[in-house]
């Protein structure tokens, strides 16, 4: 059986594969930019998903890995991902 994600398949990878990058704090920046970043794809309702987000992730990769659970279109989630990894 052929490897889905190898060269040349008619499939790729699920997810894009996110840089990694050491996990770092919750700022107050950190929050106003995954807000905005968030609200291109929820609306308004993005102050509120960031706020409960917030309470439970441990660091920015968390933090990052939550909210994106709130956008539906996979290569969006992919592009808020990459973003909020270089915030």
């Amino acid at each position: 059986m052929r490897d889905p994600t190898a060269l040349g398949s008619r499939r790729g990878p699920r997810e894009p594969q996110r840089r990694q990058r050491a996990p770092s704090p919750i700022t107050p920046t950190v929050l106003a930019t995954a807000e905005m970043r968030l609200a291109t794809h929820v609306g308004p309702i993005a102050r509120v998903l960031v706020a409960q987000a917030s309470k439970e992730a441990s660091d920015t990769t968390a933090l990052a890995d939550r909210l994106a659970l709130h956008i539906d279109d996979p290569a969006k989630r992919a592009a808020f991902l990459r973003a909020m990894d270089e915030a």
